[in-house]
């Protein structure tokens, strides 16, 4: 009976390089005896990621000398056809880099499927958003729950929270879709939900309603599939290498969509946003940010003695996955006087959701996410907004401040320059502290 034996894809001209098929044959014997006995030890283990690196070193070598063979053949006589094809080629990755299957697991060992690999990456995705837990936080914790258990059998005083969704506010969200996105695990493409006729449309609106007054969501609502998209320049074989894009449903991002309008409304109306944050925010971007920055210390410069300035950039790493959920809803509660319906919703859409990442058409294994705001959903921007709340108040004690998503920087002008480092210091304290207690990383 013959064994499948998965390797990474090779032209046909590398596969009868003289360098190449001995290793091929070598960690296809050691591919062999792991798939045969079902289990590899140490020793092989470590040959076949020596063989696998060696692999990759022949590979790259081919491909230098077909480059530099290539380049040898090319004169003013060469048609700008040619010329044109190569140009193009140039911005192609690597086809190994592409295609390979070797992703280093959590335990530092290289993967030699796909199945393997993706494993891999849904591990590397769950490890970001696993956070630590004090005493001090399960009581945090516990607050969280007792909100939500108050919000549910307690009326709210704001309507908006507690009423139903209408006809309108659904016409409204699906005006606002792209239905051209991909499918999330359900399979319900947008062209579908687009051509719904009026009887399907208020279908739709009852599942709607009827998640909103439970407070819960289908389990589908919560499942994703993670796209892994390399980025540019980067080691294949490291999980930190890829970029994740989530696929969701799109029946539970027109939901969002109808949520998300009530809320920014709501904290419109009540003047209940971040003025520092300009991310998310229609009217606002980057280009107000800094002309404000560079503004503010240009007329620090024109000062009488000139001032001096002082600016810090700063960067929070994985923010949106270590976001704590618990910490959030208190948050929404305290901070944003989000209730009724609404809060014990957001719970729910926060808590208890599995990705699977999709490598090379294959499938991981459910991995369950327990803590950060989903990737690639329509509430994902705003509920970050609100979590990084207070981080302007904190700050404009010693400094001025700029937010823009997860990027901060801090800025200070004046006439002592030992004044304006003490403060800038200070402030970068005060924000470290902010960090330790949300669990994000600067």
């Amino acid at each position: 009976m013959s064994v499948c034996v998965s390797v990474n894809t090779i032209t046909s001209k590398d596969h009868n390089s003289l360098t190449l098929r001995p290793l091929l044959e070598k960690r296809n014997t050691l591919e062999s005896t792991r798939n045969s006995t079902g289990i590899m030890t140490e020793e092989q283990r470590i040959q076949l990621n020596k063989v696998n690196a060696e692999i990759k070193r022949a590979y790259a070598l081919s491909r230098r000398k077909k480059w530099e063979k290539l380049c040898g053949n090319l004169d003013s006589k060469t048609p700008d056809s040619r010329l044109w094809r190569i140009a193009k080629g140039l911005n192609r990755e690597d086809i190994m880099s592409e295609r390979t299957n070797t992703i280093l697991d959590p335990a530092g060992y290289m993967t030699h499927n796909d199945k393997g690999a993706a494993n891999a990456l849904a591990t590397h995705y769950q490890k970001i958003g696993s956070l630590d837990f004090s005493e001090t936080d399960r009581q945090t914790q516990r607050k969280a729950r007792a909100v939500v258990h108050g919000c549910r059998t307690t009326d709210s005083k704001e309507v908006i929270f507690t009423k139903e969704f209408s006809l309108q506010e659904l016409k409204q969200a699906l005006s606002q879709m792209d239905w051209t996105k991909s499918p999330g695990p359900d399979g319900l493409h947008g062209r579908m939900i687009e051509h719904l006729g009026p009887v399907g449309r208020q279908s739709l609106l009852d599942i709607f309603n009827l998640s909103w007054r439970n407070g819960r969501l289908p389990r589908d609502w919560k499942r994703a599939i993670i796209i892994h998209i390399k980025k540019p320049g980067k080691e294949a074989g490291s999980p930190e290498s890829y970029r994740p894009i989530a696929l969701t449903s799109i029946i539970c991002k027109i939901m969002e969509r109808m949520i998300l309008a009530r809320l920014k409304y709501f904290l419109d109306l009540n003047d209940l946003s971040d003025g520092a944050q300009y991310g998310f925010r229609r009217g606002h971007g980057t280009t107000d940010q800094v002309l404000y920055m560079c503004q503010k210390i240009r007329d620090a410069q024109n000062k009488k003695p000139t001032n001096h300035s002082m600016t810090v950039f700063l960067d929070l790493s994985k923010a949106f996955d270590r976001v704590w959920k618990h910490k959030l809803i208190i948050k929404l509660h305290e901070y944003r006087r989000i209730n009724g319906r609404a809060l014990p919703w957001i719970h729910d859409f926060l808590g208890r959701r599995v990705i699977r990442v999709k490598y090379n058409n294959t499938l991981s294994d459910n991995c369950k996410i327990s803590q950060g705001v989903p990737q690639g959903s329509v509430l994902n921007p705003i509920l970050f907004a609100i979590y990084l709340t207070g981080i302007e108040e904190l700050l404009t004690r010693r400094c001025e401040v700029g937010i823009f998503a997860d990027d901060i920087v801090l800025w200070k002008s004046g006439a002592q320059v030992e004044e304006i480092e003490s403060d800038v210091n200070l402030a970068l304290g005060d924000l470290r502290e902010f960090a330790d207690n949300h669990k994000l990383i600067l």
